[in-house]
């Protein structure tokens, strides 16, 4: 039963001790790898791959220092000085406020997010280095997975779940990135399906091995209408998920979606 959580958390370390050999060390820098749909930074035109130069008129030291001033920014106008294709352009975005937790602390605060993620820049490493720092890296990623689920469990964080909808346009948004960034998302993508899998819901992996544990202690098996009450209470929480995941996905994109069939009704008028 851990077979299929153990192969998503090696093909992740797998992919970043693959990275680092090849690239180094990543370092977020403010250039977008990827933005959210229906978030203020698509809202105010931020497109992936654009470059921040400024913030507020004055040069930007850095992504955390563009972070720091995001979080802190919450229903503030921001001025970006952002650099497409050679050309300088002002953009202005307002931070909108989400409560997160602190992966340091566990504290839950409000915070100002634009749904932007960096791009990496990359420094040179050993090769012990590389395979000490890809565990680390895959550890990291997946405490950080079992926080937001312990947020999304207090109900904060919902809204902003992603379905296949969302999977796709950021894949494609990765694509354009580069096979690098790409990577990284299979890597970000096969360890959610790990911890996800372990989650104690009777239909998952997670569910089947508290199952057993639980026929252990009892010293008998459950009887098969048990297992079957059982196993339909966890289908309904994975069919509720997906209907949430889904209803986000299309509340996203309802203009887009709207934009579309107004272009095959009007022509087929």
């Amino acid at each position: 039963m851990l077979a299929g959580v153990t192969m998503n958390a090696l093909l992740a370390y797998g992919i970043y001790v693959g990275l680092l050999l090849h690239s180094g060390m990543p370092t977020p820098i403010p250039v977008a790898a990827a933005v959210t749909p229906g978030k203020p930074a698509v809202l105010a035109g931020i497109q992936a791959g654009d470059s921040i130069a400024t913030l507020n008129g004055h040069p930007l030291a850095g992504w955390e220092m563009l972070l720091d001033s995001i979080s802190a920014s919450a229903g503030r106008q921001l001025e970006l000085g952002i650099i497409r294709n050679g050309q300088t352009l002002d953009i202005r975005v307002t931070p909108a406020a989400e409560n997160v937790v602190d992966p340091r602390t566990g504290v839950k605060a409000s915070v100002g997010r634009i749904g932007m993620a960096p791009s990496q820049g990359f420094t040179p490493i050993s090769v012990p280095d590389a395979f000490g720092a890809a565990w680390g890296i895959t550890i990291d990623n997946g405490s950080r997975i079992f926080s937001a689920l312990g947020a999304l469990a207090h109900g904060v964080g919902v809204s902003d779940l992603g379905g296949p909808i969302a999977i796709a346009q950021v894949s494609v948004q990765a694509a354009r990135g580069g096979i690098e960034t790409l990577l990284l998302l299979v890597a970000l993508i096969s360890i959610n399906v790990a911890v996800f899998n372990l989650l104690p819901i009777p239909i998952l992996d997670g569910g089947q091995i508290l199952l057993n544990v639980a026929e252990t202690i009892k010293g008998s098996a459950f009887s098969t209408q048990t297992r079957e009450r059982i196993l339909k209470g966890g289908l309904l929480i994975i069919g509720l998920l997906f209907v949430t995941v889904m209803f986000n996905d299309i509340s996203r994109n309802m203009q887009s979606i709207v934009r579309f069939f107004g272009r095959i009704f009007g022509g087929s008028g």
